[in-house]
């Protein structure tokens, strides 16, 4: 690689997608669980750790990952100052942190509950326990064990905003079939984020109510005042 500054910004793994978690659940709570999509969604989400964990470290200005040799450098303090690393992969720090910026790359509240996956998925040797780990990372909040529950941890693991987010994780399909101890585990998140979740309902209706009317006024302006209706009896 030409050490010139059209380097190439770092790439990280994105959110998992909501479609692929919602299939998961949906095949496990028929007790038919998918282990080929346990494990793609599994091994996704270690990778979306890794991402999570890299930047947050980056951020703190402990260290930069040089994306084209995977070494470690020291980062730089000053924004136009380039990051350079011996292979000849070179960057402005400004144009490698917007790499990171804006895309929920910030560890936060749920950092330790990311080390633990980190950790114990690779340890798991049966499907069921895989699924018993993603179920478990995706229900953390942030701050959760500072016995203060924030916005739910999976806005940094699965695609979409958070309304969706909330929305989602409530969608999820359980049945007396399902994983033994998934239903506790949602539960005890419902328990956990009763306030937001009221508030999540809250809008939720009110939304509706904004749809609601929004397609009356729309029908309304779609049949002109006083249009021809037909002829009158008798006519």
């Amino acid at each position: 690689m030409t050490d010139t500054p059209e380097s190439p910004r770092p790439q990280w793994a994105g959110r998992v997608s909501r479609n692929k978690i919602q299939r998961l659940y949906e095949r496990d709570a028929q007790g038919l669980p998918d282990e080929e999509l346990i494990d793609e969604v599994g091994i996704a989400l270690l990778a979306r750790c890794e991402a999570i964990l890299q930047a947050t470290d980056q951020l703190r200005g402990e260290a930069v990952l040089c994306p084209e040799c995977g070494e470690i450098g020291p980062r730089q303090e000053k924004e136009f100052e380039e990051l350079i690393c011996d292979c000849g992969w070179r960057l402005p720090w400004r144009e490698y942190r917007k790499s990171f910026t804006k895309k929920q790359l910030s560890a936060g509240g749920i950092e330790p509950f990311l080390r633990e996956y980190l950790e114990q998925y690779p340890k798991c040797r049966t499907h069921r326990h895989r699924m018993i780990q993603i179920d478990i990372l995706i229900h953390r909040y942030h701050w959760e064990l500072q016995g203060n529950p924030g916005r739910p941890g999976a806005c940094n693991l699965i695609g979409g905003r958070q309304y969706e987010i909330w929305e989602f994780l409530q969608s999820l399909a359980y049945s007396d079939q399902s994983t033994p101890g998934l239903e506790q585990t949602y539960n005890r998140w419902r328990k956990q984020g009763r306030r937001q979740l009221r508030k999540i309902d809250q809008r939720r209706r009110k939304r509706a109510k904004q749809e609601e009317a929004a397609a009356e006024a729309a029908s309304e302006e779609a049949t002109p005042s006083g249009a021809d209706t037909g002829p009158e009896p008798g006519d």
